[in-house]
C-alpha cells in the first residue's frame, strides 16, 4: 500500500509557483474515486471554492446527481514516536 507524505506538497502561502499542488492532488484523488470534476482549481482568489464536483448516486429507480463544493485545507503535523 502506498504511503503519502504530505510534507512533499508545496505550501500554498509561499510564492514557489507550486501553490496549487494540493488542490491538484485533491482534484485527481476525487476523480479517481469516481467524482466528475465540474470546475477545477484556478489561480488567484477563489472565494472559498477550490473545486466543484458531481457525485452520482444510483438508486433502485433512478440516479441522483449531487454537486459538492470542495474547499481544500492543508495542515501538516509532524508525529514523533518514542520507544524505550
Amino acid at each position: 500500500m502506498p504511503i503519502l507524505d504530505f510534507t512533499e506538497i508545496a505550501p500554498a502561502n509561499e510564492p514557489s509557483g507550486k501553490q496549487d499542488t494540493f488542490e491538484l492532488f485533491a482534484r485527481d484523488f476525487l476523480e479517481l474515486l469516481g467524482f466528475k470534476i465540474e470546475s477545477g482549481p484556478d489561480r488567484g482568489q477563489d472565494g472559498g471554492r477550490d473545486l466543484l464536483v458531481t457525485e452520482v448516486r444510483q438508486g433502485i429507480l433512478s440516479s441522483t446527481p449531487f454537486l459538492w463544493l470542495v474547499s481544500c485545507k492543508r495542515a501538516v503535523a509532524q508525529i514523533v514516536l518514542f520507544s524505550r
